[in-house]
């Protein structure tokens, strides 16, 4: 038993390169205070690996602790950028400054002071076609035919019969004997001081029908004075769309509103 525990040991002391203890004294020490016999011999030599002064049965030798693993600095992290202050949207444009933006305006050059309707229009409360800040009898009875000023004209009368093309001042053939006739009415009467009011329809924009309007009138005044009228009896006057006669959703109400009206004064 203890050649064979040598034998093992043997085998653990070249695997460790200690060959033997008296053999390689030159380069191994046996001396051992630990030891009872003052050397490291035999099986005490297994005893003693380790640690010195360790027996076999003894406790592990203490192992120092590893080192704290010290995790690295995180990177700094750059800040995010700061969030843009939000930016107002631009107020619409209102060029005439009456409340209603240009997008909705169908008055933009209504002037200043002037109120407006919804759609930027100025107010007419008797609904004459004359705007309030103009009207000087804001209280024409429903249906009247009105002035410049908004005051009724007592003498209206529609030359019937009298029409034109549609977008255009150019009076229809069958309108010559009815205007021949209403010269003669006029003569009859001393030729008073006559406005010719023209109308239109509402196709299209308010600021070309009012154009086309007063070209109207100033047809019909144009035929009068050919027929026989002193000039300086008649004046010619564009209305436009306002007061139509006719329904201007069908073709022939529209027909009916492309008129002249004498307004007699």
């Amino acid at each position: 038993m203890h050649i064979g525990f040598m034998t093992t040991l043997g085998v653990v002391l070249i695997s460790s390169g200690i060959h033997s203890a008296q053999a390689e004294q030159p380069y191994y020490n046996p001396a051992n205070p630990n030891s009872p016999t003052g050397f490291t011999t035999n099986y005490e030599l297994v005893r003693t690996i380790g640690c010195p002064g360790k027996a076999l049965f003894d406790k592990p030798c203490d192992v120092p602790a590893p080192a704290p693993v010290v995790a690295p600095a995180p990177a700094p992290v750059a800040a995010p950028a700061p969030v843009p202050a939000p930016v107002a949207p631009a107020a619409p444009m209102d060029s005439d400054h009456d409340g209603v933006p240009d997008s909705m305006d169908k008055c933009p050059d209504t002037p200043a002071g002037v109120k407006v309707d919804a759609d930027g229009c100025p107010l007419d409360s008797d609904h004459d076609g004359v705007p309030d800040f103009r009207d000087k009898c804001p209280n024409t009875p429903a249906g009247d035919k009105v002035d410049e000023n908004g005051c009724s004209i007592k003498n209206a009368i529609v030359l019937k019969g009298v029409t034109f093309d549609f977008n255009s001042p150019r009076l229809r053939p069958e309108s010559y004997a009815i205007l021949d006739h209403d010269v003669a009415i006029l003569k009859q009467n001393k030729f008073p001081k006559t406005e010719l009011a023209g109308y239109t329809d509402n196709v299209g924009k308010d600021a070309y029908n009012l154009k086309l309007s007063e070209r109207r009138a100033m047809t019909v005044m144009r035929f009068m004075i050919d027929a026989g009228c002193p000039a300086e009896s008649l004046t010619a006057k564009g209305f436009g769309e306002a007061d139509p006669i006719g329904d201007n959703k069908t073709r022939a109400g529209r027909f009916a509103n492309r008129r002249v009206e004498l307004h007699l004064q």
